[in-house]
């Protein structure tokens, strides 16, 4: 009996270790944004659908094929806040317009931009 459980550990964990991460309904949090500014990234659980929240909240569509992703174009509410905040979001929204690549990790995001830029996220939990 010992030995059946054992086995059976073992092989839900190498399932588990084996298991791809992905952006669908998760959401992120971007790193590195001046002080009190916090910007959001979610992924739709089923559909090809991102959004999230800067000063203003966001959404669009995207696609993706193996590493690439490209993200659609940027629908938003119209709000306004402090200057910093929002030259802040102005300029993520311009980088979204501009992601080639992306990488994904059970607890990360990278996006890489086609000037090479990188945008990284903190995954924060399931999508909203």
């Amino acid at each position: 009996m010992k030995k059946i459980l054992v086995g059976a550990f073992m092989l839900m964990t190498v399932v588990a270790c084996k298991q791809k991460a992905t952006i669908q309904g998760n959401e992120y949090l971007l790193n590195g944004t001046p002080d009190d500014v916090e910007i959001t990234l979610s992924f739709a659980p089923v559909e090809n659908r991102f959004f999230g929240k800067a000063v203003n909240r966001y959404f669009g569509s995207y696609t993706i094929e193996g590493d690439r992703l490209k993200l659609g174009a940027v629908g938003s509410t119209m709000m306004m806040g402090p200057e910093e905040a929002m030259k802040a979001e102005h300029q993520y929204f311009q980088d979204l317009s501009h992601v080639d690549t992306f990488q994904v990790t059970p607890d990360t995001l990278t996006l890489t931009l086609s000037d090479n830029k990188k945008l990284t996220f903190r995954k924060i939990g399931a999508a909203k």
